[in-house]
């Protein structure tokens, strides 16, 4: 199987992230089950910003007739997940909405961890908010798991965090490729979680980081970070990157600033993938040593 993740994979994976924040919050901005992502040109106006503007504008130029099947909003946990299917390019896209409230930051806070398999550990809020629409994203998207379908899951901060779960659940319902890409994401488990979550064949994981993101560095303690850590500043992208500058900065966690050095970086990563089909080793093997950070710069 194909485990490298494109530019355009990538960029659409963060634009959904980010629109997913807005999505459904007014009578605007949201379209009913007859309607392809094309329509969302219709919707934009003086109210959205050049971020989300521009996402719309690379989301359907990509994706013009893909649809969004279900926009799952649970009231008592205040979890979003979207489900956008394109059957023309045959993707199934699972979208989850980071921290945006008061109840999300409760759900962050419960640093406890749960039992998900024999010595596997994660974390508590993380997983019991997900599990609140589990069952109902498993219904929606069952038929596509089954099908030979790229399939797409993503989200920032918290939402990247469950991605990470999702797919690890998901992996046990289908023989389909899981591209998992992630922006920000929080640490989500014990050693355990982190060695089997990487030995699934049927899971490929790009962890984006941005420049000094403070999110990134917790939980600290038995938590551990999954998948293949592609790092972006202002001026360089990195592949392996094992930050040992402990300076870090709150601002470098708005999905903003991951738009803004991701931006227009098409080229410079695919010199990055060039570098990475020519390396050994398939993952970021322990990011959280002591030992000198192995990156890529270009």
């Amino acid at each position: 199987m194909d485990n490298i993740i494109s530019y355009n994979e990538i960029f659409i994976a963060l634009c959904t992230s980010m629109l997913i924040y807005n999505y459904n919050k007014t009578n605007k901005f949201i379209l009913n089950d007859k309607q392809i992502l094309l329509d969302l040109y219709n919707t934009i106006d003086y109210t959205f910003d050049i971020y989300q503007r521009e996402s719309i504008f690379y989301l359907i130029k990509l994706f013009p007739y893909g649809k969004i099947i279900k926009f799952i909003d649970n009231k008592t946990t205040d979890i979003q997940c979207g489900i956008i299917v394109d059957n023309i390019q045959k993707s199934l896209s699972i979208v989850i909405r980071g921290t945006d409230s008061y109840k999300d930051m409760l759900f962050d806070c419960n640093f406890c961890q749960t039992l998900l398999e024999e010595n596997i550990y994660i974390h508590s809020g993380f997983y019991n908010q997900l599990m609140s629409v589990y069952d109902e994203i498993l219904y929606t998207i069952d038929k596509y798991l089954k099908i030979d379908y790229n399939i797409y899951i993503t989200g920032h901060s918290l939402g990247a965090a469950q991605s990470q779960i999702l797919s690890y659940l998901l992996s046990k319902k289908t023989n389909n490729l899981l591209k998992v890409i992630t922006f920000g994401s929080p640490k989500v488990g014990n050693l355990a979680w982190k060695n089997k979550y990487e030995s699934i064949q049927n899971i490929i994981h790009y962890r984006v980081t941005n420049k000094q993101d403070i999110v990134t560095t917790i939980p600290y303690i038995n938590y551990y970070h999954t998948g293949i850590h592609i790092h972006i500043t202002d001026n360089d992208i990195y592949y392996m990157y094992n930050n040992k500058n402990y300076c870090y900065n709150v601002t470098d966690h708005s999905i903003t600033s991951y738009y803004d050095n991701l931006y227009g970086r098409e080229n410079m990563y695919n010199n990055l993938l060039s570098f990475y089909k020519n390396s050994d080793s398939d993952s970021d093997s322990d990011s959280d040593s002591d030992s000198d950070y192995c990156c890529i710069k270009l």
